[in-house]
């Protein structure tokens, strides 16, 4: 067995060759790296025996202490294990916690896991028992459920005066088991974590351990009777560590007063007081009352309490008759001796009047008021008197009777002179509190819950104007959406009407004459040649004209010349796509808006025939175009330069040609007229007169 450990311990040397010098190899050089080392993902290589496999997480021990790693590979892991782990340090996601990723593990071996070692509080505060299985002596002072993971149940464990966290899962009856073992001196076997796991960063070191039954063992008998422990007058006057370390006492005594659920102020022997804190679970006794009560000692080195504690009523003798003193809060603050808190009113019943400043306290929860006296601020508690602050508000004068409670913290290791933080007034009936005077009604508190309803209410009604606003905005946008849509329909009406009467006029009485001619080329193709050829050359002329006509209607539909603002602008564009070199001349006085859609098409149409005949058929070097208004009809002149023609023998449309024909019809129908004058080598001037049809103005709506 030895034999194959050497060798797989040098099979894993030749794997882990290429590590580089910066490689940590050791755990004492992995206590030397900081948080911020750790986030820089430094690799390690280091060889331990696996002593605790939990979870995620492997505890292992090196020659030169414990570490814990955690893998990032698929493999078979038991206790007993040696492993050669190597990977790269990390912050834990969750918490940046300084965590270990093992991505290379190679089993070197197996050994026998040895006893557990027996530690002292110095051994865990120098580092010594960290991520190792060891053994913890002390006795335990309480046990309670973990208020952020419910699957754990937490027991605090006296070691040597030092309250440590002892943890194990909820499993059975952990809670109460643990809780029957306070005030027992025992012995804790587990895992030790130098701080808490999970996001109490700060907690100090953590023993986990697996069942209470395996793990916690007795060292004593627990006590059958919680109550039968030494007073707490035994405790001689000794230092403030050696109070936290000792176990149980007890106190017979009456209860001065009772605060926040837990607190008490406990008059037991010749002038002694204690603050007794209760442990969860205990009901507060009422102020007067008798109780043995015994918890685990501390101190705030005036005077020596207890925490954690458990109560019972118990038999004394009657309250003697309590005269209340009057005193002032700069009395109680400032000593004539010291000019400090003046420790002897701790305990005492006292009326002290102020004003109120606040009332706190919400449903459930002890109300306490915030009281200004002689410049001063302090606290009155009424938790335990129902309904005593159910008249007080902010503003009040009052005068409160009460026992006086000097608030200070307990000793603690980083703490060697707590120091009084302030002083309280714990009243104990209703009628501790008499209100002296009530605040006027106008307040400056009620002026501002005045301006700021005022101010709301302007809110309120800017906010509604706004609203206001844009609802008829919104509906103004819908009824010029609506109204844009309609004209948009008209208009497609009245281009398709446009449309179909310009393919019927021309293109449909085309291909109906085309038909003819081609059925008398047809009849006469055998009989008489000469005619049937005389009849097809006219149908393929007009088969071109009818071709241009249908090409100048396409051109039509993507043409937005209508849309244009002047007459001078929709000749220019209707005549870009035929017009060349040629000069052109427009004067036109006449506006585009006075002009209907139907009419001015018609023009625009009218005036592209006349000047395509004067640049292909006239050569016209120059065209003019005028157009204006007389005697409510609209005049328009096209003259040319070109070659010109007579107008008595020019073609018709039964030779095949239909432009004049065309133009007289298309004027016709809108009752205009058309006249041409020309003769060879003098020009050509048409002149068209129409009836002016007005645009149809908008009607506007209202909503």
């Amino acid at each position: 067995m030895r034999v194959q450990a050497l060798l797989l311990a040098v099979l894993a040397d030749g794997l882990f060759a290429s590590a580089s010098a910066e490689t940590i190899t050791t755990v004492s050089r992995l206590r030397m790296l900081t948080d911020e080392d750790y986030a820089k993902s430094i690799p390690f290589c280091i060889t331990g025996l696996v002593t605790v496999v939990s979870g995620k997480s492997l505890l292992l021990e090196a020659d030169d202490g414990g570490y814990s790693v955690q893998p990032l590979v698929d493999c078979r892991i038991s206790k007993g294990d040696i492993l050669r782990t190597a990977g790269h340090t990390a912050l834990a996601y969750y918490a940046n916690n300084p965590t270990l990723y093992a991505t290379n593990i190679v089993l070197v071996g197996h050994a026998d896991v040895p006893e557990p070692p027996l530690m002292t509080l110095e051994d865990i505060l120098s580092g010594k028992g960290d991520y190792r299985r060891i053994r913890l002596a002390g006795f335990i002072t309480d046990a309670f459920n973990d208020d952020i993971d419910d699957n754990c149940v937490i027991a605090l464990l006296n070691v040597q005066g030092r309250t440590l966290h002892a943890a194990t899962r909820k499993t059975g009856d952990a809670l109460n088991a643990l809780r029957s073992l306070a005030n027992t001196d025992v012995e804790v076997t587990g895992a030790l974590f130098p701080h808490m796991p999970g996001r109490r960063l700060f907690g100090g070191p953590m023993l986990i351990f697996e069942s209470v039954k395996h793990d916690v063992r007795p060292l004593s008998r627990p006590t059958g009777d919680p109550f039968d422990a030494p007073s707490l007058k035994t405790v001689n006057r000794t230092v403030a560590e050696r109070i936290s370390a000792l176990k149980r006492h007890s106190v017979h005594g009456r209860v001065l007063a009772a605060w926040q659920r837990r607190n008490l102020i406990v008059s037991y022997g010749e002038n002694r007081l204690a603050k007794v804190t209760l442990a969860d679970g205990e009901q507060l006794p009422a102020a007067g009352t008798w109780i043995d009560a015994v918890g685990f000692p501390e101190t705030d080195l005036f005077t020596v309490n207890l925490a954690n504690a458990r109560t019972r009523p118990a038999k004394g003798e009657p309250a003697p008759a309590e005269t209340s003193e009057e005193v002032s809060a700069y009395r109680i603050c400032h000593n004539p001796i010291t000019n400090s808190y003046d420790l002897d009113y701790h305990g005492r019943l006292v009326r002290i009047a102020g004003t109120v400043c606040a009332v706190s306290g919400l449903q459930g929860e002890p109300g306490r008021l915030t009281i200004e006296s002689d410049g001063i601020i302090f606290t009155v508690d009424a938790g335990t008197s129902e309904n005593a602050l159910r008249e007080v508000e902010a503003g009040c004068r009052i005068e409160a009777t009460g026992v006086c409670i000097m608030e200070s913290e307990s000793w603690h290791l980083r703490r060697i002179v707590p120091a009084i933080t302030g002083f309280a007034i714990v009243i104990r009936v209703p009628e501790d509190i008499s209100i002296v005077s009530r605040p006027p009604w106008w307040t400056p508190r009620k002026l501002v819950f005045v301006l700021a309803g005022i101010l709301l209410a302007l809110v309120a009604i800017l906010v509604w104007n706004m609203s206001l606003r844009k609802l008829v905005e919104r509906r103004s946008r819908q009824l010029l959406k609506s109204q844009a849509e309609k004209i948009k329909a008209n208009f497609r009406i009245d281009e398709r009407t446009r449309i179909a009467t310009e393919l019927h006029d021309y293109l449909a009485q085309n291909l109906t004459a085309m038909s003819y001619q081609l059925t008398a080329a047809r009849l006469s193709r055998d009989e008489d040649p000469a005619t049937s050829q005389k009849h097809l050359e006219t149908v393929a002329t007009m088969l071109n004209s009818s071709r241009t006509e249908l090409r100048r209607c396409l051109w039509d539909l993507k043409s937005d010349a209508l849309e244009e603002s002047t007459f001078e602008q929709a000749i220019r564009r209707t005549l870009q796509q035929i017009l060349d070199d040629t000069p052109l001349s427009i004067s036109f006085d006449l506006s585009r808006r006075s002009v209907n859609d139907s009419t001015a098409h018609a023009l625009l149409s009218v005036i592209r025939e006349l000047v395509a005949n004067a640049i292909h058929h006239g050569h016209a070097k120059s065209i003019s175009i005028t157009g204006g208004h007389s005697d409510g009809k609209i005049v328009v002149s096209v003259s040319d330069d070109g070659a010109g023609f007579d107008p008595s023998n020019c073609v018709r449309s039964d030779d095949g040609h239909f432009g004049l024909d065309g133009i007289r019809s298309r004027l016709a129908r809108l009752g205009g007229e058309f006249a041409i004058t020309s003769s060879p080598g003098r020009g050509t001037t048409a002149v068209m007169r129409l009836p002016l049809h007005k645009a149809k103005p908008l009607k506007s709506k209202t909503s």
